[in-house]
């Protein structure tokens, strides 16, 4: 994870064959240091999917493909709202509705209860090796979790804490779009999904999109662990959690 939440929002993924990133919500100066302190060619990348047109997922797209001629995706429901929020020619955007390839990489679609058109999350599969990313989601329904389930890594929305969401200085019309179904997970919903999701086989998560106004890390890793203590899911024995950051990367994650 490049950055994760609400003022910027890139992942990297490679299978050491083929190399893609979700989302750039970054300007292109801040993607390159990120992208050389890990040792990441941009240059290297084969594309670039999308989760969504909100500004803190695509605001670096245009200038990233001015410096890298690379495939762009997006879902055909989003396309129209992505080339008007960044600028970027709508034909400059490859649309899909359905599961497509890029190189060894299986990318899965799963839509997502979201106030943007055509959100997305994704499982993404090379070999027998599967990594799920569901950020930007109002409710971790049934459908959502079905999509990630036996994914060896997950990574899910974590985005706020509850009372410092309401007790915040956010005005109240925000804080109804955040709780709402369409609006964003809290860390209470985010552990009870990791639950589910670990019933399943899962076993390495990492909390992202974490708000900086309304929560902290240590807050969502102690809902996580205390919830599922109390289902005798043990962190270390049944599974590793990893938190993605804002201004910092997340070290390599891998299957």
């Amino acid at each position: 994870m490049l950055a994760s939440g609400s003022k910027g929002n890139c992942t990297y993924l490679s299978d050491d064959k083929t190399s893609i990133l979700i989302d750039i919500g970054l300007p292109y100066k801040t993607l390159a240091q990120r992208a050389k302190y890990n040792n990441i060619n941009l240059s290297g990348i084969s594309a670039v999917i999308t989760t969504h047109c909100h500004t803190d997922h695509c605001c670096g797209l245009l200038s990233f493909t001015k410096k890298h001629d690379i495939p762009l995706y997006s879902h055909q429901k989003g396309v129209e709202h992505l080339a008007y929020k960044t600028g970027l020619d709508q034909s400059r955007i490859s649309p899909f509705n359905k599961d497509f390839n890029i190189g060894s990489l299986t990318v899965t679609p799963f839509m997502l209860p979201h106030d943007a058109p055509g959100c997305c999350g994704y499982s993404i599969t090379s070999g027998s090796g599967k990594i799920s990313i569901a950020t930007d989601l109002g409710k971790a329904q049934d459908d959502v979790l079905q999509s990630i389930y036996g994914s060896d890594i997950a990574v899910m929305e974590c985005n706020h804490d509850i009372q410092m969401l309401i007790e915040g200085r956010y005005p109240p019309a925000l804080k109804k779009r955040i709780l709402s179904d369409l609006g964003h997970l809290s860390n209470n919903q985010c552990a009870a999904a990791v639950r589910r999701l670990i019933e399943k086989g899962t076993r390495k998560f990492i909390l992202a999109h974490l708000s900086q106004e309304n929560n902290l890390p240590e807050l969502a890793y102690n809902c996580l662990t205390q919830y599922l203590n109390e289902s005798c899911i043990t962190e270390g024995r049944d599974y590793s959690v990893t938190i993605a950051y804002q201004q910092k990367t997340t070290h390599i994650i891998s299957i």
